[in-house]
This record gives structure tokens, C-alpha cells and sequence, in this order.
């Protein structure tokens, strides 16, 4: 029954907006003709409502509205991010079994570490030295690869970039 409660709820943030505008605005049209009409000693409360209620209403519901295109944006920007990340692991994934098999070797494969920076440009590096495949640590350096856990950095070479998972 509440199973699309929160769905898209970006668009019904956006579309609350909108509806509490034509709603305060509606009744703020309603106060100034009523107050318009109402006596002598009202007309100035009358014109100043019924011109700027709507304005006031349409400012402030530029807040709720601007909450819903915020939550809209990051939903879509986690769901990029996401497919981002699967094509990433997928060409990691692809260049490393293509390399075993031009190696033909039974040596243990390098992790590969695969960045995005600032600018867009993907980069990828192998950290071959210091891992044994054998060990069971939680993590390793990115940098490195001194095997974790530790704390903050690491205390090899000060790197913050951590590795997880089974070597």
C-alpha cells in the first residue's frame, strides 16, 4: 500500500511548490477584494494584499520548489555516479583478465586502483610491490601498498587511498 510513498519524491516536492503558490495566491486574491470591498478604512490592506500576496507566495514557494530540484539532482547524480562506477569496475575488470591472459602466468593479480579527477580524466595504476596475496588484511595503501589496518593515512607513506577487500 505504501510502497511508492517516496518515490520521486524531487517531483512531488516540486509539484507541493506549485500548489501551495496557486493556493496562497488564490486566497490572497480572495483577502484583497474582500478587503477591497469591505469598508473605506480597509482599501489600502485590500490593494497591498491582493498585489503583493502573490508575490510574497510565489517567492516562498521558490524554497520548496528549490528543495525538490536539490533532491532530484542528487538522485540523479548518485544513479550516474553508480553507472559510472560499473563501467569503471567493467573495463578494470576487462584490461586485467586481458593481461592475465597475455601473461599466461599463475602469479596473483595486481589491484587496480581506477580515479576520477577534478577534471574528468580517468586514471588507473597497478600496485604490484608490497602485497602478498596471502595475507588477510581488511585493506591496503593505495599508494603503497602496506597492508592495514591502520588508522587515518597510511604510516608507510602518509597516502589516505585504501584498498578493500581480498588480495
Amino acid at each position: 500500500m505504501f510502497e511508492n510513498l517516496y518515490d520521486n519524491i524531487g517531483g512531488k516536492l516540486k509539484n507541493l511548490a506549485i500548489w501551495c503558490f496557486v493556493v496562497e495566491a488564490a486566497g490572497a486574491i480572495i483577502t484583497g477584494l474582500a478587503l477591497l470591498f469591505g469598508s473605506s478604512e480597509t482599501v489600502l490592506y485590500g490593494l497591498l494584499t491582493l498585489v503583493g500576496g502573490p508575490i510574497v507566495a510565489w517567492v516562498f514557494s521558490w524554497l520548496l520548489y528549490a528543495v525538490g530540484e536539490l533532491v532530484e539532482k542528487t538522485c540523479d547524480n548518485e544513479h550516474n555516479t553508480r553507472e559510472i562506477l560499473k563501467l569503471l569496475q567493467k573495463s578494470a575488470w576487462e584490461k586485467e583478465t586481458n593481461e592475465n591472459k597475455e601473461e599466461k602466468s599463475v602469479a596473483p593479480s595486481p589491484a587496480s586502483v581506477v580515479a576520477v579527477d577534478i577534471s574528468g580524466e580517468v586514471k588507473t595504476s597497478t600496485i604490484r610491490e608490497n602485497i602478498n596475496p596471502a595475507d588477510k588484511a581488511p585493506y591496503w595503501c593505495g599508494k603503497c601498498g602496506q597492508p592495514g589496518p591502520f588508522d587515518g593515512n597510511c604510516s608507510n607513506c602518509g597516502s589516505s587511498i585504501k584498498i578493500f577487500g581480498s588480495k
